[in-house]
């Protein structure tokens, strides 16, 4: 091809290439191109979304990706990247406070699968994207895929919330038989769940699948393991996993983990539990259910499940003295478990409004609707059937909680990583265990505890003058999710 020619052909290609540069129409993807980069310039983008896509052809000089809307950075969050294949020409960092930076993504099959970091409340969401240099000019393209959630469980181990943690591999070192119940001494290494991450992992999981191990495959480019499941029963799923053509026309399910964890069949039935992450199912834990039903038992009679809560009703002195702390307060106001509903419903005849309740229980939940529809205000008070650990707080003003002290513990994670500065939280029976009340009112099984969030306030405040209550037909409680259900939402 003469030079003149060859000239007006890469002109082209670059026109090209920039006319299909930009963001996409919804502002979630990103598609560009080094060849139109100044040398040595870092590229600042901005995705206000918690789905999206990056292509970066020709990587050249660095970019800088600000992920997620501004509010999302105030929780501790996860940020999963699903790298395209090949996946050449750059690597992939974090950004962390201070400007100190850890790989994510790189070229080569060591890196190749999907990697998950995990942000702290307020840590800005950041990725900085960095080109490496090549002596030839071939064609290169460094594409991911992104999700962010938000981290509403620190507490179970990084497998349980799929793909890696930071940029390392999901597991260590050790083989893995599925179903075996031992727990490594390595946090960070591949190992069952404990008991106590069992249960929770039972009742906070996008799935919950009984079945048996049709087969194990390995993708050694994706460093990746794909487990066969004939499922037999789906407890819970928030994303449809099952597709038919199984064995006997039952349906198979497709849950992934990392290689190096070194899965391998085991025989008997599996209670196996996990995340969805970009429409794939990651394993997170896999009991037996002997084993699943072994602690299950042992919680239930020794009252220490971490997601569930005995049924008892909460007096009309306990709703008084609730109502009294939350009295005159602006914002929303929100009873975690609210059972039949009795909190909410004096909290809104006191002028706590927008009340809402929170309960996992459907029967409870349309005996609160009715007892709402004969006080006459069916259309004025709001009863979810939501679990309370999914439930978002961020716009939450106001808080009552009547749980077990199993719960609590795992609760203040919750409220002190989503409930703005300001707010205020009311836990009736049990104080929360490591925060300082500013008043407590009540004696006995009647006395309720007042906290007040991002204040260093160590004294007691005087308690206001309580709200009339009206009576309600029935008893008051708090009941906390219980473990699993198919049917909730």
């Amino acid at each position: 091809m003469p030079p003149p020619a060859l000239f007006c052909a890469l002109c082209c290609s670059l026109l090209a290439v920039s006319a299909r540069a930009g963001y996409s129409e919804d502002r979630c993807s990103w598609r560009g191109s080094g060849l139109t980069q100044e040398p040595g310039s870092v590229g600042q983008l901005t995705l206000a979304c918690v789905e999206g896509a990056i292509e970066w052809l020709y990587p050249a000089g660095a970019l800088r990706l600000t992920l997620g809307a501004p509010d999302f950075g105030t929780r501790p969050g996860i940020t999963c990247l699903r790298p395209a294949r090949p996946f050449a020409g750059a690597q992939v960092f974090a950004e962390r406070e201070g400007g100190s930076l850890e790989l994510l993504l790189t070229e080569g099959p060591g890196l190749a699968g999907g990697r998950c970091v995990h942000w702290g409340p307020r840590e800005r969401r950041a990725l900085f994207l960095q080109a490496t240099p090549h002596r030839d000019i071939s064609r290169r393209v460094a594409a991911f895929r992104f999700e962010l959630r938000e981290d509403r469980n620190p507490e179970l181990p990084p497998q349980v919330h799929g793909l890696g943690e930071d940029g390392l591999l999901l597991f260590g070192s050790q083989k893995a038989t599925l179903g075996s119940h031992r727990r490594f001494p390595n946090a960070g290494a591949c190992r069952p769940c404990s008991d106590e991450e069992l249960l929770l992992a039972a009742c906070t999981s996008d799935f919950v699948i009984r079945g048996t191990i049709h087969r194990v495959t390995h993708d050694m480019e994706l460093q990746e393991s794909v487990i066969t499941v004939v499922a037999t029963h789906i407890l819970r799923q928030t994303l449809p996993l099952l597709g038919m053509g199984g064995p006997a026309g039952q349906g198979q399910v497709f849950i992934r983990t990392q290689l190096r964890c070194g899965v391998r069949p085991g025989p008997g039935t599996f209670l196996f539990m996990g995340w969805s992450r970009f429409g794939e199912a990651w394993l997170g834990c896999a009991p037996r259910v002997q084993e699943f039903t072994r602690a299950y038992t042992s919680a239930q009679a020794a009252h220490l499940h971490p997601c569930e809560v005995p049924y008892v009703g909460a007096s009309a002195r306990q709703v008084e003295h609730v109502l009294s702390l939350l009295r005159g307060r602006p914002g929303k106001m929100v009873d975690l478990g609210s059972g039949d509903g009795r909190i909410v419903l004096a909290a809104h005849r006191c002028g706590l409004r927008p009340a809402v309740g929170y309960e996992l229980n459907p029967w409870l939940v349309g005996l609160a609707r009715l007892h709402a529809w004969r006080a006459g205000c069916a259309g004025s008070v709001c009863y979810l059937r939501e679990d309370l650990w999914k439930v978002s707080l961020r716009d939450c003003r106001n808080v009552s909680v009547f749980l077990a002290p199993s719960v609590l513990p795992l609760l203040e994670d919750k409220l002190l990583a989503e409930l703005p500065a300001g707010a205020r939280v009311v836990s009736g029976r049990f104080p929360l265990p490591t925060w300082q009340p500013v008043a407590v009112i009540g004696e006995g099984l009647d006395r309720v505890w007042a906290y007040d969030v991002d204040m260093d306030v160590h004294h007691a405040r005087p308690a206001a003058t309580s709200c009339s209550i009206l009576p309600t037909p029935g008893p008051g409680s708090a009941l906390a999710p219980s473990l699993p259900n198919s049917q909730a939402g």
